[in-house]
């Protein structure tokens, strides 16, 4: 269950009150909790389904609600119970307080099923595994576990190998970026794989992989319009492997966008 700060972080989040340092350091908390993912998820529903000022009335009501059952001895038994009504009654209101906005709760059920589907067409990076005196068995045994599709310990294992200036930015340690990159994503850590693709060099044997993956990346921490973007970069690549599928998806995602 989120914490009342992690409550309140949701809020700002979605109020825009956050600077971009805050909203950086959310979106990575976001990308590893579950739970505050589903919170979040859930309150955004609610915030566009609902007219602004609604939302808010609702939203201090809850916290006023809040606030007096803390004030009161002995009572924290019931917190559980009180945040359960929370979203209820945050699910309830979306549903009923709104009935013309039916539509675009419907057109963001779509969305989320689209950028879903989306997601799902990342498929793994071939990366050779061949020793090139970089890492050398360090490097073989990071690369299998990639191979394998054991992404949290070969996240681990690669992160190690790039500590070292000199690995990182040779041919191996673009690779070993490149690999993480998509451990990442696999690993629902869309806003963390970013900072990881976007360090590859442009016009070296890595880029177009990388902004390949970046693309998903993007969508996975909810840039929607910045995934676009490089999907349409990919798209007008001629000599990029993923262009005929990068072209479907931007029209998958502009479709998406006028519904």
């Amino acid at each position: 269950m989120a914490s009342e700060a992690q409550l309140r972080a949701i809020d700002r989040y979605l109020d825009r009150e956050m600077n971009a340092v805050e909203r950086t350091a959310f979106e990575q908390e976001l990308a590893k909790d579950e739970e505050l993912r589903q919170e979040f998820n859930l309150r955004q529903v609610a915030m566009q389904s609902l007219e602004k000022e609604k939302y808010q009335r609702l939203r201090n009501e809850l916290m006023d609600r809040g606030q007096q059952h803390r004030q009161r001895p002995a009572t924290n038994k019931y917190y559980p119970l009180l945040a359960a009504a929370s979203v209820a009654l945050l699910a309830i209101a979306a549903y009923f307080l709104m009935p013309s906005e039916t539509t675009n709760l419907a057109a963001v059920s779509n969305t989320e099923t689209s950028e879903a589907s989306i997601l799902d067409q990342l498929e793994r990076p071939a990366i050779s595994g061949k020793l090139s005196g970089e890492g050398e068995q360090a490097w073989f045994t990071a690369h299998r576990l990639y191979q394998k599709g054991k992404c949290k310990e070969a996240t681990t294992a690669l992160q190690k190998l790039i500590e070292d200036p000199l690995f990182k930015m040779s041919y191996k340690g673009q690779q070993a970026r490149l690999m993480i990159g998509y451990c990442l994503i696999e690993q629902q850590q869309g806003a963390q794989a970013i900072e990881y693709l976007l360090s590859i060099p442009v016009n070296t044997a890595m880029d177009r992989e990388s902004r390949w993956c970046l693309a998903f990346a993007n969508l996975q921490a909810g840039k929607r319009e910045e995934a676009l973007r490089v999907f349409q970069r990919v798209a007008e690549d001629v000599q990029n492997r993923h262009r005929k599928s990068a072209i479907a998806i931007v029209d998958q995602l502009k479709g998406a966008a006028r519904e």
